[in-house]
């Protein structure tokens, strides 16, 4: 994804943190997640932010896709239900 990698660990995981946010804001949470995650990989310790505050957001991301797996199953219940009348 990166065409060159920042050197420390700790601005990589920050680069990786900073690029999930910017996938969460435009509804990529999978994505976005799939970043946080590389990002406490790098960094365990979470010295790249505010650990709490990093915390809120790989919940945030999690709440958010519970919430699109939730509604494709809701959709796909739905459309087979339609097909069936």
């Amino acid at each position: 994804m990166w065409s060159v990698e920042p050197s420390s660990t700790t601005t990589r995981s920050k680069s990786r943190n900073v690029y999930a946010e910017i996938l969460a804001h435009n509804g990529r949470f999978d994505q976005a997640a799939q970043e946080a995650r590389l990002a406490r990989q790098i960094d365990p310790q979470i010295a790249f932010t505010q650990p709490d505050k990093f915390r809120a957001f790989e919940q945030s991301l999690q709440r958010e896709q519970a919430t699109a797996k939730s509604q494709a199953t809701q959709a796909t219940c739905l459309a087979r239900h339609a097909a069936d009348r």
